[in-house]
Order: structure tokens, then C-alpha cells, then sequence
């Protein structure tokens, strides 16, 4: 279980309100952004070892399109973790948001993610990859995720601790199946809505 002193969860420049103001445009001319090193290493560490802990024991084929894909819904550790990475992000957005729910996915071989929008939980959703092997020789050999806006396809790498931000009920998004070298990539998708949101939070 996560122990909210063992580090800082996120890196310290994203609670910098020059950088979160500088964000706040970039968002705003292209609808969504990647946060560049949002999550410090010594999460990356520590979410590792829990990946390690729980992974053997996650069920496989959560949905009927993505059968290569593990799965937890509200982990509990990355749980606490989207309670901690909301300010920086409301900042980011620059309206109020609150939580929704989480979902981790580790993605086998040749797994996919269908393109989709998604339900109303999922005003705002934050990608984060977490761990994979093999590991990252640098953002050039990320997995991409695909953002559609304005009919046109934007393909966008995130290295382990970058953060992709975007209106998860606008644009289309997919992932095409994963690629060798990868043997696993484990991904949490944090879901935000505004605070007035009275339907169900999962």
C-alpha cells in the first residue's frame, strides 16, 4: 500500500505555477497535452514493485476487443495516486475537476486498444505508463497512443512518468497493437470529471 511519505509523487516543476500556467496554453491551443516527467522515479520505483506484487494475480480480458490486456479497476495504491496528481492537473485543465475512477491495464503482446471516445466518467483522462519490458530506450520507442482531432490523427509517445492529458469524451483515441521488443506495458488511466457530476463515479 502506498505511503504518502515516501516521496514526492509528483515532480516538484508541476506544482510550479509558472509551469502550470505555461501547460494551461499549450492545452488550450491544442486540446491536449503530454506533461513531460510528471511522476518523480522514486514512484516509478515504488509502483514496480507493486506492479510486481499484484501483477500474477490480475484477470486477463477485461473487455472482448482487448483479450491481451490485464486489468484492476481503482487499484488501491494508484487510487491514492489520482487523489495526489489532482491539483497539479486542475491547474493544467484550469477548471475545478474531481476524480472519477482508475483503471490499470498491462497490455500483452500484440495487444490493442480500440478507437473509442469514452463515457461521461471520463471528462479528462490522464495516461500514464508505468513500467514495461523491455524498458524505454528513449521517447522515440514509446508505445503511441492516437489522438483524433479535427479529422486528423496525432500520434503521441510518452515516456514511463510522462502523463498525456486530454477530454477523454472528445477525441477519439486508440492505441495500435503493441509492438516487439515489448513483452508487457503497463498503463493506469485516471479519469476526472468537474464537480457537479452527479452520476456514478465508476
Amino acid at each position: 500500500m502506498a505511503d504518502q511519505g515516501f516521496a514526492q509523487h509528483v515532480e516538484p516543476r508541476w506544482s510550479d505555477a509558472k509551469t502550470q500556467a505555461a501547460a494551461h496554453d499549450e492545452l488550450q491551443r491544442h486540446g491536449f497535452i503530454v506533461l513531460r516527467d510528471f511522476i518523480t522515479p522514486q514512484t516509478l520505483a515504488f509502483t514496480r514493485a507493486r506492479l510486481a506484487k499484484i501483477e500474477p494475480d490480475l484477470p486477463l480480458g477485461d473487455h472482448p476487443e482487448i483479450p491481451g490486456r490485464k486489468y484492476q479497476h481503482n487499484e488501491p495504491f494508484f487510487r491514492i495516486l489520482h487523489q495526489i496528481i489532482t491539483p497539479p492537473l486542475q491547474a493544467v485543465v484550469g477548471v475545478k475537476i474531481k476524480p472519477s475512477y482508475c483503471f490499470l491495464g498491462v497490455y500483452q503482446p500484440g495487444a490493442d486498444l480500440f478507437r473509442h471516445v469514452d463515457r461521461e466518467q471520463c471528462a479528462w483522462n490522464v495516461s500514464i505508463a508505468f513500467d514495461c519490458d523491455p524498458p524505454i530506450a528513449d521517447r522515440g520507442a514509446a508505445w503511441p497512443i492516437f489522438l483524433e482531432k479535427d479529422g486528423m490523427a496525432h500520434r503521441l509517445q510518452a515516456g514511463l512518468g510522462d502523463a498525456v492529458l486530454y477530454p477523454g469524451t472528445k477525441y477519439p483515441h486508440w492505441r495500435e497493437p503493441l509492438p516487439p521488443p515489448y513483452t508487457r506495458y503497463a498503463v493506469c488511466f485516471f479519469h476526472f470529471v468537474e464537480p457537479g457530476f452527479e452520476g456514478k463515479l465508476s
